[in-house]
């Protein structure tokens, strides 16, 4: 009588099973989801940062002065932005800029302080406007 096998070997599944697990791995490092989320807000901030700094430009252009006097000289000196209608001394409003250079003042939900909108602005010794995030 013959003897008829039907099945795999240990070894086999022990190599299937390897290689499924290293695919595994290398799947959820490229797809990990903490340098995702870190990317996407990182691509946030320099998008409200480059809108905010457009503003002040256009606002100057147009205006011939700046938003706020109180904008600073020096990144060491620079200031926290005020969220829209907040009046709290130590920050820069820039709620002029509303409706004609930007629709609202863009905020980081990382701000610890609920009148400031996370960002900063200063000016450079060119007295170029400057503007920062200070949690990226």
């Amino acid at each position: 009588m013959a003897y008829s096998r039907s099945g795999f070997t240990l070894i086999e599944m022990l190599i299937v099973l390897a290689v499924i697990a290293i695919l595994a791995a290398i799947t959820i490092a490229a797809i990990s989801p903490s340098r995702q989320i870190s990317s996407a807000k990182s691509a946030k901030h320099d998008s409200n940062t480059r809108a905010l700094h457009n503003a002040v430009s256009e606002y100057i252009i147009d205006n011939w002065t700046l938003p706020d006097a109180t904008i600073p000289v020096g990144s060491a000196n620079a200031l926290p932005i005020c969220k829209y209608g907040a009046t709290a001394s130590g920050c820069v409003s820039l709620d002029p800029l509303i409706p004609e250079y930007l629709v609202s003042i863009p905020d980081d939900p990382d701000e610890p302080n609920p009148l400031f909108s996370g960002y900063m602005i200063f000016q450079d010794d060119t007295g170029q406007m400057r503007v920062t995030v200070p949690f990226d």
